[in-house]
């Protein structure tokens, strides 16, 4: 069941990008272009750091739920990427995180997004 609501959460994802495109009346490429040019963060990068939000909030305060099924309800494949994908962008592992979490780290990546969704509301 999980993995159904994962996929269909991808395909919500990819169909939400494509009609973003078109609203835009840009191509799905160009569209990926002025993202990046606009916010200053690939569209992939900045779904991923919106997931791994969610996801260190969860390791933190829902301590009940393993790391694998954290990983699965923020949107990820796999363990193994999201593991990954975590200490790239907030240099510590799910458990060490969850153990002693870097609230600054952590900080600096929620004022980003915040930084973010700033310029989004000043234009």
């Amino acid at each position: 069941m999980l993995f159904l609501n994962i996929l269909k959460s991808i395909l919500m994802l990819t169909s939400l990008l494509s009609e973003l495109s078109q609203q835009a009346n840009f191509s799905s490429f160009h569209f990926h272009r002025q993202f990046r040019a606009f916010i200053g963060l690939p569209v992939y990068k900045f779904i991923q750091i919106l997931r791994l939000k969610r996801a260190a909030k969860d390791l933190v305060f829902s301590t009940e739920k393993y790391i694998t099924e954290i990983a699965f309800s923020a949107g990820f494949e796999n363990s193994e990427s999201f593991s990954r994908a975590f200490k790239n962008t907030l240099k510590q592992t799910p458990s060490a995180f969850r153990a002693n979490p870097d609230w600054e780290l952590l900080n600096k990546l929620i004022d980003l997004i915040k930084s973010i969704y700033n310029i989004k509301e000043l234009r």
